[in-house]
């Protein structure tokens, strides 16, 4: 998470210790860090680099792109709906992956690929695009959304464990040609309970 705002030459360190956030902790394999420190971490990653994606894809994205991915999709009918006006939006990032959604019969994949040449730093930009995405379906839904399945296209990780939360105990499939998640019918036919009001 840290590598790209230390390749941009931001002071990591200062950061950190603004957050009360032990660095020699975070050296350690099995260092963890609450669930508010993530948040504020990214939070302040973002506004430092000014870039939502924390410096880890071919070029930074600027800060509310997210949201208005958001904006895009908030009048769909369903959670199908919304999830494929988002990802038709979210071509327009243009970060070295492509991002795709490929409807099925029982299940539908939001799909996210690397391009060839693509410089996206490590997979945390992948999870945490992911992540975002999911829980802002979630959002539409008000519930948590249970997922069929999560493909990645990396190695299991060290602290694959943490996954279970992340993608709400879906089975994942490590080593992929991509990274997708797959939604069953069922998920994707239900109402997007949001509006603009609400933003």
């Amino acid at each position: 998470m840290l590598q790209g705002a230390r390749e941009a030459g931001a002071d990591v360190d200062q950061l950190l210790r603004d957050l009360a956030i032990d660095a020699t902790q975070l050296e350690k394999a099995s260092a963890r860090i609450s669930y508010r420190q993530h948040t504020d971490l990214v939070k302040a990653l973002r506004d430092t680099l000014q870039d939502e994606m924390l410096g880890l894809l071919d070029r930074p994205v600027k800060p509310n792109t997210l949201k208005m991915l958001t904006y895009s999709a908030i009048n769909a009918r369903t959670i199908g709906g919304a999830i494929e006006i988002w990802a038709e939006a979210a071509v327009l990032l243009d970060v070295g992956l492509d991002i795709r959604w490929q409807r099925g019969n029982e299940q539908s994949l939001l799909i996210i690929e690397r391009r060839a040449n693509n410089r996206v730093k490590n997979q945390h930009a992948i999870e945490y695009l992911l992540f975002a995405a999911h829980r802002v379906f979630c959002w539409f839904a008000d519930q948590l959304l249970p997922l069929a399945s999560v493909e990645l296209d990396y190695s299991k990780p060290g602290y694959a464990e943490e996954y279970r939360r992340l993608f709400v105990g879906a089975p994942i499939s490590y080593n992929c040609e991509r990274c997708s998640l797959a939604f069953r019918q069922s998920v994707l036919s239900l109402p997007n309970v949001r509006d603009f009001n609400m933003l």
